[in-house]
């Protein structure tokens, strides 16, 4: 009976050194397989979607870590806790990696160096808004600074036509007018630089060429009020005497 008791006492210690020592070896198999899970989802995926490959690593880890089999034998439900625990861990690191990934794209967005183009809208945004505050003078000086590339011509009319607009404003009419020549070559359907060459045209007395200016904006855009009305007027001026010879 004594041989009996023994063997009793005795086998459950050995049994939980072999029991530690499988858990031990099951906990680097699951810690392993996560490593090389993330290993190989982050030489996978690119850029942002990289994030992504944490979660999946650690719900591996966790599907694969084993189980406390002496926690499921506790009545306060401890193997109950860990399944709930890897049932939610998934979810959990999936919104967090969501987060940081939309985090991470909003600083790069932001940290992103500016191209020139960009730049360009940038500057010109910067000096219409300055245009519309009455800071007229300043506009102008941004404008006439701006280095617009030539693979831009619609923004190089654009910088044209606003610096044609702001030396109208400040009674520079000769001067105007060449930025509205400089914004109709680069941009040959801006019938609001045409209307406005034909309008100092017409101011200067020059109203024939005014007038011609004036068919050409209508042919950009047939539905151009301003210019239309302009052309009615002109059309119905009385016609001009020419001098007699000799007088």
């Amino acid at each position: 009976m004594c041989a009996v008791r023994n063997t009793g006492e005795s086998a459950p210690v050995l049994g939980g050194h072999g029991l530690a020592w499988r858990r031990a070896v099951r906990c680097l198999a699951a810690g392993a397989l996560g490593a090389s899970v993330l290993v190989a989802l982050l030489v996978t995926l690119r850029g942002n979607q990289q994030v992504l490959a944490w979660p999946v690593a650690v719900w591996i880890c966790l599907m694969a870590w084993p189980s406390d089999e002496a926690a499921r034998r506790h009545a306060l439900g401890g193997g109950r806790i860990l399944e709930l625990m890897r049932s939610l861990a998934l979810p959990l690191v999936c919104v967090s990696a969501m987060c940081v990934s939309i985090t991470f794209a909003a600083n790069a967005a932001r940290a992103r160096p500016e191209t020139p183009e960009s730049a360009v809208l940038s500057a010109l945004a910067r000096a219409e808004r300055l245009s519309r505050e009455g800071r007229l003078r300043e506009a102008l000086t941004a404008m006439e600074a701006l280095d617009v590339p030539d693979k831009i011509p619609l923004e190089r009319a654009r910088k044209h036509h606003n610096c044609g607009v702001i030396l109208i404003q400040l009674g520079h009419p000769e001067l105007a007018a060449e930025h509205l020549l400089m914004s109709l070559k680069y941009d040959r359907t801006n019938a609001q630089a045409a209307y406005l060459l034909a309008v100092l045209a017409a101011d200067r007395g020059r109203l024939d060429e005014a007038a011609a200016i004036l068919d050409m904006a209508i042919a950009i855009r047939p539905d151009f009020q301003p210019a239309r009305k302009l052309r009615e007027k002109l059309a119905n001026r009385p016609a001009q005497t020419k001098p007699a010879k000799g007088r």
